[in-house]
């Protein structure tokens, strides 16, 4: 059945994808831009098949009520899609805590009080697992990260704020309005692979553009829990979708070292000279890296600190049952981000 959902951070990376796949299964769109954004960076949008007669823009600040409030009038669903994505800041709690966290709250409690809302998606990340994987387990939706802070991976800390604290709004809205019914779901991606449908480059992308241009002279023993940007939007919009759905949904496919990743991209049409070929990813290397990882600005320095020789794997079994969602292949997404590089001209 046809609905209207609100999409905030509709041109971003997973944002507009989730345009998309709304679009493409017969919905209607409402894309929320931040205040003045230019001209230029809606026409992707606006060229999506079914978007001249489903896809309406509205300009938002997720952080004020009153624009929240005027935003979701009249819609059935929300993606709350819009999240600061940085490793490193200068000052974590303005730039990453204090955006992530009440923009979050700040749309739920908008779209908890509009009767038409059904159902809000919020994307919350793996970050909000841990930021130190465990070598013996897979992390899975009862995993909650208990150790990042503004000093330690104050990005992880950004997206666990933001997770828990709208959870805890919903039970308390839950209770000062029993009779209201808001499903929340909350949909925890891995590092984003895919092709772009916008020039801008996501962060998640670096992964595979730093050692592309030589930005990384050896193998690190880093590895990371990967999934397609296009296997993210649908699982947004199964989220709403399903009726049966709430709660956390981990979107994980599969895991990837460093070295697998670099492998494969040895086989794409790309320059490869800048690719790395020193094997740091062994126990001297990975000494060698935490040592040097306090040269590193500060966020970057505490992510390898507390990632390097860890090989972190996920259950994503939950949202295969009760979404039906079925992962695209991770190889296939990298070289699917490849060739989006080179059609927005960044190699």
């Amino acid at each position: 059945m046809s609905q209207c959902i609100l999409v905030t951070g509709a041109t971003g990376f997973i944002g507009a994808h989730a345009v998309k796949s709304l679009l493409d299964r017969g919905h209607r769109v409402v894309a929320a831009v931040r205040p003045n954004t230019a001209r230029e960076r809606l026409l992707p949008l606006e060229k999506l098949a079914g978007a001249a007669e489903r896809l309406t823009f509205v300009e938002l600040d997720i952080t004020d009520a009153d624009s929240a409030r005027s935003a979701v009038k009249g819609v059935e669903g929300v993606l709350h899609v819009a999240s600061p994505y940085h490793l490193h800041v200068e000052d974590p709690e303005r730039d990453l805590v204090e955006p992530a966290v009440r923009g979050a709250t700040t749309m739920l409690a908008a779209a908890h009080a509009e009767p038409s809302v059904r159902a809000f998606v919020l994307t919350s990340s793996i970050a909000a697992l841990t930021d130190a994987p465990p070598n013996d387990r897979a992390l899975d939706e009862s995993d909650w990260n208990t150790t990042s802070s503004l000093e330690r991976n104050p990005y992880y800390f950004s997206k666990t704020r933001a997770e828990r604290d709208t959870f805890a709004l919903s039970e308390a809205l839950e209770r000062e309005h029993p009779g209201r019914d808001l499903r929340l779901v909350s949909i925890l991606p891995g590092v984003v692979l895919g092709p772009s449908l916008t020039p801008a480059v996501s962060e998640s992308h670096y992964i595979l553009l730093d050692p592309i241009r030589g930005k990384i002279p050896g193998y690190i023993s880093l590895a990371w829990g990967l999934v397609d940007v296009r296997d993210v939007a649908l699982a947004h919009v199964l989220a709403l979708e399903t009726t049966t759905a709430a709660g956390r949904y981990v979107c994980v496919a599969e895991t990837r070292t460093q070295r697998e990743v670099v492998t494969l991209l040895r086989t794409t049409d790309i320059p490869k000279g800048g690719l790395p070929r020193a094997p740091w990813d062994n126990a001297v290397g990975t000494v060698f890296v935490r040592m040097s990882s306090y040269l590193w600005p500060k966020g970057i320095g505490t992510f390898l600190r507390t990632h390097l020789g860890r090989v972190p794997r996920y259950d994503h079994a939950r949202i295969v049952r009760d979404l039906g969602l079925s992962f695209s292949s991770v190889d296939q997404s990298i070289v699917d981000s490849v060739t989006s590089f080179r059609e927005h001209g960044h190699i």
